[in-house]
């Protein structure tokens, strides 16, 4: 019986968009078959008429993370952009979008993306760490973005940006780890001066 055939719990549509997270943040275990049963169970909670907008969303750009860790970028792109039209205040869809745009080669989109989730994020708070962290990456892949479009003096004042960002949290095991492997294996700048 294929996952969508299988019977699924009565669930409300935030709980079956997070029973679909689980189920594919689950299946880290290679002899699991949750990561197909979770990608089933939100392609066809998008196609629920009675989705709300909101949920809608949400299931999109789960999919999409779900397609983009295979290397799908067509597939992940348009999820992303269904997540970012059907909402687009949240700054993850817009960052997301931005991302699988860019590793798609599509930078001057990927750069409008993430000029977008930049905006929406600088507008809230950044006291938490995890903010700081976000918008250090938002500014990283708008370096790496415009680096490949040739806008060397952008791409570094936003690379300073990610750095700065990133030396705020010297003890984050995460900015650490984020900033030791993509700055030094970031694009080579100094072929475009």
């Amino acid at each position: 019986m294929s996952p969508i055939d299988r019977p699924q719990p009565r669930l409300d549509e935030t709980q079956r968009i997070q029973y679909a997270e689980d189920l594919i943040r689950s299946s880290m275990a290679p002899t699991r078959n949750d990561l197909a049963e979770g990608a089933a169970l939100l392609a066809a909670v998008l196609c629920d008429e009675n989705l709300s907008p909101a949920g809608k969303a949400t299931a999109a750009f789960f999919l999409g993370n779900l397609l983009a860790s295979f290397r799908r970028h067509a597939e992940a792109i348009r999820c992303f952009g269904v997540a970012t039209r059907l909402s687009p205040s949240w700054p993850e869809a817009h960052f997301n979008y931005g991302v699988a745009l860019q590793q798609a080669g599509q930078n001057e989109k990927a750069a409008e993306s993430l000029r977008r989730a930049l905006e929406l994020l600088v507008s809230l708070p950044q006291d938490n760490p995890k903010d700081r962290f976000f918008l250090a990456r938002i500014h990283y892949y708008l370096h790496v973005a415009l680096s490949s479009m040739g806008d060397v003096d952008a791409s570094l004042e936003h690379k300073e940006k990610a750095e700065d960002l990133l030396r705020q949290e010297p003890r984050d095991p995460q900015a650490q780890l984020f900033e030791k492997f993509f700055f030094r294996t970031g694009p080579d700048l100094s072929r475009l001066r």
